[in-house]
């Protein structure tokens, strides 16, 4: 008895030291990730160095004084011996026990690698992986949790990653935050974006909040350019970054973390560069953070370019087969709904479009050497994706277009991770679309050919975001941006678009995204794309500046691709061809914007000596081809006339088809005759030109010669017809958003005009990810009735067409909204925003129907750049203590609340205390783990 006493006064003694302590402790100590990042570096603190291969970058690992009791885990980032990054805390927050501060070192080692990798399907052949490392290991001591920070360092910036290995105080625990920082020596500007789709702007980082996606560029004026991105993003969620203090930047997660076996977090990387040219070469470590390819023979991956089917006819699809093989395509894309609406239906093992034969036009596609990929929506792949992909092997199909997928949380990363590996075991390629974003994982499985996560072409998007994005999303890997040359939006020019391809990287590129073969033929664009590379020998970034212009150089063997694009300024550009093989002749074939908005082609011979200057328009480009003019193999390629020879043109629409290939002949002469006045030939680029108008409608003929040493060696006839123009369907209103309400059926309806209704059969073509949207063929009419789920705002693209070619489009947005609901104790106004729910809870007074006390939860939504979908949510709680019978006035019950607030951080914190203090009394002294079970047997303690 005496000894329980004696227990119990030690204990109540221990508990009022311990509330004591507390309220010291809750004033004294800042908490674990608040946005206190002042660190004092005591002489006394630990800390890790590791240099880059050529010495100019230096990342330093500390446990930096957080204040006169703790320690935090910290780092800093130099280059040239001057701060890039300084005192930024590292640590995670874990459900149990957060681990960062008061660590105890465990361990190191330091490591190195120096090797050359071939790259097959990159923007360069080799890469030269060299780097040094570094791994700390830790442990809590109060948790006894081990922690591992392992650290790469390159020639071009540097990468770190938090390792928890497999042990009892994780299994089945949650990373709830991450404590990343980012903390520079000044307020610098970085170019922000919001949502994967969203333009981007350049905006200081004090004024970066929400969520802002990576990678993020950072202009260091005098000191360079850094881009904050992450590598090897696999069982994680996607990381954005927010403005946590002035200078300084935090990563926040898209979904919590949930904890098995050893886990590796992503690599957060930080590329350095001295120029916007140099931060594209250092891009590529990011590809090389992950693990070498799981694909033992990847010999039937075959990159190429592609051409969308959105028609859904057997008879389309294997006119594009046909238009694919004689362009050098590798593939034909049958779009959305080819086995039913996209949001709604589930099942994709079977065709739901009367008369598409897929049989048919698999097989016709392998007789032609052209791949067949089909589109399915994220609602009808998952949980499905082991019984539909051995389906699509055994059906002969080449890949899979997977759209809408949820690219940012945990579970949506792991899965497309899961899909990825699943086609590679059956030979399927993977063309990711929506908000994933690419982090390297193209190199562990190369079938993951192309990634959209981007503001691609299928919006208006305009020059300058097109000069921004190699040096933002372009930094973490391929780009499916869906070029649209034949269609234009009028954002930037045809040879703006031609370029494109060149500009950003793709394995599998989308080069003719809203046009069919019948449209695209005679035209000289078809000269630029044909066969050409989607992965390359080596990939030079000459001349830019970001958001003003980019020139990029490829090469593919013995032939040199440049591409220029410009931003909305115009401008001169000189290109030297020092590049070229010296004493080599080549054949330049250039490709400029005329004045009258089409497109120019001219070919001459250059070589390594020769400039070339060119004049860009506003929004415009430059796209330019070196071939080898291997003369001495002129015998045996003789010169040729190029089909069609038949060939239909709408008045009013340009002609422009090239008729000879001279393969390197000189000494030849071409003889052009033709009854047609509007018709023209450039004796040098050897093609032919025109515009017809109405006086031309009917059929003309050109007839063309070649003659050698007076000698006729061949001639042509060429057929041109000449239609009546087809006035295509108009929008008669174009609004740029519909509104719709929550719990209401809502409609709108399009006013079309069809100025040319002779043999039109107008047809609607409908995208949209809103699930609640219905659509009325006959009336024109959307309409649905919007839930809970639907607040924000969704996309609605509409194709109208006549059947002959005509047609016009129409991009929107649908925006749910709600009606405003007031308090009803009393008025409430929410400025600039409305409420959703509302949930009340009243006590009623026993003799009276009046509310003595009512709790209103309103949940908000306003616009909002933070989120994707331009809505956020927040929660707010109006107390009213309202009594109707005496007349008496809300009471304020804001006094009230600081110290209920203080009273509760002070209980917390005792039990904290408390804790802390009975663990050390009844804890062995030493620190080492915790004894398992059978040390325990053996007297342990």
């Amino acid at each position: 008895m005496k000894s329980s006493s004696s227990r119990r006064t030690i204990v109540s003694t221990l508990i009022i030291i311990a509330t004591i302590l507390s309220i010291l402790f809750t004033s004294c100590i800042g908490g674990f990730g608040t946005s206190d990042t002042s660190v004092m570096y005591c002489t006394t603190s630990q800390y890790w160095s590791i240099s880059s291969p050529n010495g100019q970058i230096e990342f330093e690992l500390r446990l930096a004084e957080h204040n006169t009791t703790t320690t935090h885990l910290a780092y800093d980032l130099l280059s040239n011996g001057t701060h890039i990054i300084q005192a930024s805390y590292l640590g995670l927050q874990l459900d149990p026990g957060n681990i960062g501060m008061n660590l105890t070192h465990i361990g190191c080692s330091y490591s190195s690698h120096d090797e050359v990798e071939e790259w097959t399907f990159g923007p360069v052949s080799t890469y030269h992986d060299v780097y040094n490392a570094l791994t700390v290991s830790f442990i809590d001591p109060y948790t006894f949790i081990e922690l591992e920070i392992e650290v790469r360092v390159t020639d071009q910036g540097v990468a770190f990653r938090y390792i928890l290995p497999q042990q009892p105080g994780t299994n089945g625990a949650t990373i709830t935050a991450e404590d990343t920082r980012f903390r520079f020596l000044d307020d610098h500007q970085g170019y922000r974006q919001y949502g994967t789709e969203a333009d981007y702007v350049l905006q200081k980082i004090s004024s970066i909040t929400g969520k802002c996606e990576n990678p993020l560029t950072i202009d260091l004026q005098d000191n360079g350019l850094v881009s904050i991105t992450e590598a090897a993003v696999h069982d994680y969620p996607r990381m954005y970054l927010t403005s946590n203090a002035p200078n300084e930047l935090r990563s926040v997660l898209a979904s919590k973390v949930v904890l098995s076996g050893t886990h590796k977090t992503p690599w957060r990387t930080i590329l350095i560069a001295d120029s916007p040219t140099d931060l594209i070469d250092a891009s590529h470590m990011v590809h090389f953070l992950n693990e070498p390819s799981a694909i033992g023979n990847t010999s039937w991956i075959r990159p190429g370019s592609t051409i969308r089917d959105c028609q859904l006819k057997t008879s389309n699809s294997l006119a594009c087969i046909d238009f694919a093989a004689e362009q050098g395509l590798a593939y034909v894309e049958l779009d959305a709904g080819w086995y039913g609406k996209e949001w709604s239906t589930k099942d994709a093992t079977k065709v739901a479009v009367d008369g598409l034969n897929l049989t048919r036009i698999i097989e016709y596609g392998k007789e032609k050497g052209v791949g067949v990929i089909v589109y399915v929506n994220r609602v009808a792949l998952v949980g499905k994706i082991d019984k539909l992909f051995p389906l699509y092997q055994q059906w002969g199909l080449a890949g899979v277009k997977m759209g809408f997928m949820d690219g940012r949380t945990q579970d949506g990363i792991n899965f497309i991770h899961k899909a990825v590996a699943l086609a590679a075991k059956h030979k399927l390629v993977i063309d990711v679309h929506d908000n994933y974003r690419p982090s390297g994982y193209e190199r562990t499985y190369p079938n993951l050919m192309t990634i959209e996560g981007v503001q691609c072409d299928e919006h208006p998007v305009k020059a300058e975001q097109n000069c921004i994005l190699p040096f933002t999303r372009g930094l973490c890997g391929p780009i499916d941006k869906a070029h649209r040359f034949y269609v234009m939006n009028g954002a930037t020019t045809k040879t703006h678009q031609l370029a494109m391809p060149l500009i950003v990287f793709s394995p599998l590129a989308f080069l003719f995204w809203y046009q069919n073969p019948q449209k695209v033929e005679g035209d000289s664009g078809l000269d630029a794309w044909k066969a050409l590379p989607t992965v390359w020998d080596s990939t030079a970034y000459l001349d830019c500046e970001i958001g003003g212009y980019v020139t990029v150089l490829r090469t593919s063997g013995s032939t040199f691709y440049l591409g220029s694009i410009n931003g909305p300024d115009e401008r001169s550009i000189s290109v030297s061809c020092d590049f070229l093989q010296n004493g080599q002749s080549y054949i330049a074939d250039v490709f400029t914007d005329a004045t009258n908005g089409s497109l120019s082609h001219r070919t001459y011979e250059v070589g390594k000596s020769t400039i070339i200057n060119e004049e860009l328009g506003a929004r415009g480009g430059l796209f330019i081809r070196f071939c080898v003019n291997d003369t001495s193999n002129a015998t045996e390629y003789p010169p040729v006339f190029i089909g069609p020879y038949h060939r239909q043109i709408i008045q009013d629409e340009i002609l422009l088809f090239k008729c000879v290939e001279l393969n390197g002949h000189k000494d030849i002469e071409i003889s052009f005759i033709t009854n047609a006045d509007f018709i023209s030939f450039d004796p040098i680029s050897l093609t032919v030109s025109g515009r017809p108008n109405n006086s031309d409608v009917g059929e003309h003929t050109i007839q063309v010669e070649m003659v050698q040493g007076g000698i006729s060696v061949g001639s042509a006839t060429y057929t041109i017809v000449v239609e009546d123009k087809n006035d295509p369907p108009r929008f008669l209103v174009r609004p740029a958003s519909i509104e719709f309400r929550r719990e209401q059926l809502c409609c709108y309806c399009f006013q079309v005009t069809d100025i040319d209704p002779t043999g039109d059969q107008l047809r609607w073509d409908i995208e949209t990810n809103a699930s609640f949207i219905n659509f009325d063929e006959d009336l024109g009419i959307v309409y649905g009735i919007a839930k809970q789920v639907d607040i924000g705002r969704s996309f609605l693209n509409i194709t109208l067409s006549d059947g002959r070619g005509g047609s016009d489009h129409l991009n929107t947005t649908i925006i749910v909204r709600c009606t405003l609901v007031n308090n009803t104790s009393g008025s409430m106004m929410v400025s600039a925003a409305e409420v959703t729910s509302v949930s009340t809870h009243s006590n009623m007074n026993g003799t009276s129907s009046s509310i003595v006390h009512q709790y209103v939860n309103y949940s908000l939504a306003h616009d909002d750049p933070t989120d994707d979908n331009g809505s956020t949510n927040i929660s707010v709680q109006v107390i009213n203590q309202w009594d109707h019978d005496t007349g008496d006035g809300p009471k304020d019950t804001d006094d009230e609340l600081p110290s209920m607030i203080l009273i509760c951080c002070v209980i917390v914190s005792c039990f904290s205390i408390q804790s802390l203090v009975f663990g050390i009394l009844f804890r062995s002294r030493d620190k080492r783990p915790r004894a398992s079970k059978d040390e325990k047997k053996k007297g342990g303690k």
